[in-house]
């Protein structure tokens, strides 16, 4: 994503928690490792980036992806 599209910190915070899900969560076969990586994501925000969770995970799933433009250059 461009810099302009990204408003806030928490936005970029759910673009990055959404490329973790995709990157390795993705690959775990396993519910009780799909509950360990959401905890460690939770456990991380608030630790680490010092963020608040709710504003970062919220309840809603993460989905970030443009599937009605064609041109390439204009996709979020």
């Amino acid at each position: 994503m461009k810099p302009q599209q990204l408003p806030n910190v928490p936005t970029f915070l759910r673009l990055w928690v959404h490329e973790m899900n995709r990157v390795f969560k993705d690959r775990l076969l396993d519910k009780n490792d799909h509950h360990d990586f959401d905890s460690l994501i939770r456990k991380y925000v608030v630790n680490k980036l010092e963020a608040d969770a709710n504003d970062v995970l919220g309840k809603d799933h993460i989905l970030f992806a443009d599937f009605l433009d064609k041109d390439p250059e204009n996709r979020v």
